[in-house]
């Protein structure tokens, strides 16, 4: 009956997005008189609806993790992704760890957006809010279709199973399980830019102010999408046994995609915000930044793609996502080519000026996106097609997305020092001399001591650069007038010195990562640098749902021991399944890193794999920097938000269609 009841919740909840919806026939009342009963009542109605709409989804969604918390077998959902062995926490995250429960989360979170667009704490006029709700209540209500009709996660078994199948055994992680609501999080957000797009369409109304309304919701969808990626890295660095970090796996470039138009609509909404410009350019970066959020929901739920990361599924309900997309997508770009030739505008700018700067930046944001989608799909096109597989690599990758990244590092450190309008480039290289010469020779003298390839030490310098200049343009601002640095300008520092460390960290993984296996018995090492690896001691352990086995490895420098790792190797027996549980010694300077190889389990000897990843910390603080400034940008942007006085819709809405 509890299934049953959430099932109810969320046909409620679809009843709620289609009223949700009908938000959009009150554009057809909008040149009228603004108290007219019709505007009244979707006033009234609309925000009611997106409310009960986020309540429904929320009692859905919490009925599905309650069955799952007492392991209710004659829920489908629960008794493939459920055991009453398996922790508290992993039953709990287990309610998302699957294609059904994760859809019902991610239109929960989406719904969360949606509420807080309906509260009257968010500013905005009522005619662009309705309009806005509405966009939003039409995708809700595609969605919610296709859960309830081909991914419903309330479907009964009968009979039920004595015994759940249990979570993947790879989901059991801590940081797996937050990385999914942290990755939707940042998803949904970029809804609000899409919604906004069309209603600002719609409403004639893209400018100063649309951008300033937009860009705390650009701004939290790009932290918690920053914050998902570096989450999901991290638990593919220790969890999966192989020492890395990223393969540029197609579920992974999901992800990358929307981060890097978003990083670009950032910019382009600076500009608008700043200068009235670029508004053309900042609508399509918002339409494109959500569709390719809808194709990354694609491609992990299309059972297309094969991943550790995916869930795949029955393709049929990939078409069913298909559709979903081409109409959303389909119908925004056909009012954009509609409606977008009217927002025109004869700003003033030369070829030396921040506009430019940041222009050329986004061009090649595009093109490293273009790259991106290119190896993500061409597999993809040539398997539905029927042709010959083809496996696209971390090779073409390097070859293709690095050489247009490093130019990019390059422009970035010179975007600072230009001014808006008009600038001499004589005097910003004037500016960054010093930085220019600093960057080249500490780049030289590391490449000297240890030698690399010409990408790495490119993209290297590119990342000193970026953060030496961050750091010399704040120190100028300093000793000139540091009152008049604003939380806006604090944003861009300590996002462009995380980027910077973050390139720093990969290009340094990229040169100098060493690695080795050998197969141990108690008493053997094997050696790698300055460093060996001693087998001391095997034992077995237990845990709630998995056994396996612990490894004692003495970790020397030298002569001298320095710690002791412990990598384990578990399974699970009611899925049959090995993981690995790396053993990382991690400093400032690089982790040491130990796993066992998976074929090994329970011998007398192990193969073993050592890695030296050199700088590996510096990768999570760049990541962590880059989320702390886009907090920072956040916090300016609703503290101007609220020092802005509010539109006067009567005015505006007389432009609507």
């Amino acid at each position: 009956m509890i299934a049953e009841l959430g099932q109810f919740f969320l046909i409620m909840s679809l009843a709620m997005a289609i009223v949700q919806a009908g938000g959009f026939l009150r554009i057809a009342q909008a040149n009228k008189e603004e108290n007219n009963l019709w505007s009244l009542a979707f006033n009234h109605m609309v925000p009611w609806a997106v409310r009960l709409h986020f309540l429904f989804l929320g009692l859905s969604f919490g009925i599905l993790i309650y069955l799952h918390i007492i392991t209710d077998l004659s829920v489908l959902n629960v008794a493939d992704n459920s055991s009453a062995e398996q922790p508290l926490f992993f039953r709990i995250s287990g309610a998302w760890g699957n294609h059904e429960g994760s859809l019902l989360l991610w239109i929960f979170l989406f719904s969360l957006f949606s509420f807080t667009i309906s509260l009257k704490i968010v500013r905005l006029p009522e005619y662009f809010r309705i309009t806005t709700l509405a966009c939003q209540g039409l995708i809700a209500a595609f969605f919610l279709i296709f859960i309830i009709l081909s991914s419903n996660p309330f479907e009964r078994l009968s009979p039920p199973p004595f015994q759940g199948a249990a979570l993947n055994p790879l989901l059991q992680d801590p940081a797996l399980a937050l990385h999914p609501p942290t990755l939707y999080m940042g998803y949904v957000g970029f809804s609000i830019a899409f919604s906004f797009a069309i209603a600002g369409m719609l409403h004639q109304k893209i400018d100063r102010e649309w951008a300033n309304w937009l860009r705390p919701w650009v701004l939290i969808s790009w932290v918690f999408l920053t914050v998902g990626i570096g989450a999901g890295s991290h638990w593919a660095y220790y969890e999966l046994g192989w020492g890395g970090w990223w393969f540029w796996d197609a579920v992974e470039n999901a992800s990358l995609l929307p981060w890097l138009t978003g990083t670009a609509l950032i910019h382009s909404l600076r500009v608008l915000a700043k200068r009235d410009g670029f508004k053309n350019w900042t609508v399509l970066l918002a339409i494109t930044s959500f569709s390719l959020c809808l194709l990354g929901t694609f491609l992990v739920r299309s059972g297309l793609v094969i991943s550790v990361h995916s869930f795949a599924t029955d393709p049929w309900r990939g078409i069913f996502i298909l559709v979903i997309l081409g109409l959303t997508i389909g119908g925004a770009f056909t009012i954009f080519a509609k409606y977008g030739g009217g927002f025109f505008n004869n700003i003033y700018f030369n070829s030396v000026s921040r506009e430019t700067g940041i222009l050329f930046n986004n061009l090649l944001l595009l093109t490293a996106m273009g790259t991106v989608l290119i190896g993500t799909l061409y597999p993809v096109i040539l398997e539905a097609i029927g042709a010959r597989t083809v496996a696209v690599g971390p090779p073409y990758y390097d070859q293709t997305f690095v050489p247009i990244f490093i130019p990019l590092l390059i422009l970035m450190a010179f975007i600072p020092f230009i001014p808006w309008r008009a600038g001499h480039w004589l005097k910003t290289i004037k500016n960054l001399m010093p930085v220019c010469a600093i960057s080249l020779i500490i780049s030289f003298i590391i490449f000297w001591l240890k030698p690399g390839s010409i990408i790495s030490i490119l993209t290297f310098t590119g990342g000193i650069l970026i953060v030496l200049s961050a750091l010399w343009w704040l120190g100028m601002r300093l000793i000139k007038d540091f009152v008049s640095i604003t939380l806006n300008e604090y944003a861009m520092i300590l996002a462009h010195i995380g980027l910077g460390i973050t390139v720093i960290s990969m290009a340094g993984h990229a040169a100098w990562k060493s690695e080795i296996v050998e197969t141990l018995s108690i008493g053997d090492q094997l050696s790698l640098g300055n460093y060996r690896l001693v087998v001391e001691e095997e034992k077995d352990i237990k845990g709630p749902n998995f056994t396996g086995e612990k490894i004692t490895l003495g970790l020397f420098q030298g002569t001298q021991k320095i710690a002791n790792l412990y990598p384990e190797k578990r399974y699970f027996p009611s899925q049959q399944m090995f993981t690995a549980e790396a053993a990382i010694f991690a400093t400032l300077r690089y982790d040491l890193y130990a796993a066992i190889a998976q074929e090994n389990f329970n011998h007398p000897s192990w193969k073993i794999w050592f890695y030296i990843n050199p700088l590996m910390t510096w990768l999570w603080l760049g990541v962590v920097l880059m989320a702390i400034g886009g907090l920072v940008g956040l916090i300016a942007s609703i503290k101007h938000l609220r020092h802005t006085p509010s539109a006067t819709p009567s005015v505006i809405e007389t432009k609507a269609l």
